[in-house]
């Protein structure tokens, strides 16, 4: 099942990440932009892209025992960085009608350090593990978890399906 393949690809990218050790920044905003990616084909693979594949998708969703109030529906923060070169050019606007000064994008640390707000582009919170855009902040403890308890329900469905949807196979059959 897709769902599980994303689950895992989720995994892989955090792993990936190891937010423990934010040292190579390349490697962790990588690895995060993929983590983004996966949640978001998740949520894709969940609720589609439209009502009506939403509509759809709900009995998928009851078999997973997924509900609309989970972490794994918005797909906002991928969307910022898919889309990064419009919020990139949002962000110089506001800055340069502003008079601003400095900013920051890709700091990996303790956000208290940055004294800039909403300057602040792409920023990894590694004391409160807190991804954050232009000051909106996305948690990452709870998205994990749900990443987690989905990929045990995934697999369990599948398995649990392949089992009540198996065909005999006839000795007589090579």
């Amino acid at each position: 099942m897709e769902v599980n393949s994303q689950c895992k690809f989720a995994l892989t990218a955090l792993e990936d990440m190891d937010l423990g050790n934010e040292e190579d920044s390349s490697r962790f905003w990588y690895s995060m932009q993929a983590f983004l990616s996966a949640v978001a084909n998740i949520s894709k693979l969940l609720w589609g892209s439209t009502e009506e594949i939403g509509r759809r998708r709900l009995v998928l969703r009851r078999t997973l025992e997924v509900s609309d109030h989970s972490p794994l529906r918005s797909r906002v923060f991928r969307n910022h960085f898919d889309h990064f070169d419009e919020r990139l050019e949002t962000w110089f606007q506001d800055w340069t009608r502003r008079g601003l000064r400095g900013g920051s994008d890709t700091y990996v640390g303790d956000i208290d350090d940055l004294e800039i707000g909403e300057l602040a582009l792409r920023n990894f919170d590694t004391k409160t593990k807190t991804l954050t855009f232009r000051g909106e902040k996305l948690p990452l403890a709870p998205l994990i978890e749900a990443v987690l308890e989905l990929e045990e329900r995934a697999v369990t469905a599948v398995r649990d399906f392949l089992l009540t949807n198996a065909v005999p196979v006839s000795e007589d059959e090579d």
